[in-house]
């Protein structure tokens, strides 16, 4: 709803006295700003050689299990 709500409220009429070329870069730019404020990036780490299944919150027990057993002597 805020991207709609943005992309409907912006003042697209600066595009009006621009030439094609330049009212395109134009657009892309405001347009990809409008969108950063509405859709969150994430930095992701793919896993080329886990499973479907294993994800971070299970590799976290791994860790904490793994440090567990080198601990006892």
């Amino acid at each position: 709803m805020k991207l709609n709500d943005l992309i409907h409220n912006y003042d697209w009429s600066v595009l009006n006295t621009l030439d094609t070329k330049l009212g395109t870069r134009t657009f892309t730019n405001i347009f990809m700003t409008l969108v950063n404020q509405c859709i969150p990036n994430y930095l992701v780490t793919i896993r080329t050689d886990d499973k479907p299944w294993y994800n971070n919150e299970l590799r976290k027990h791994s860790r904490q299990h793994d440090r567990t057993k080198k601990m006892q002597p």
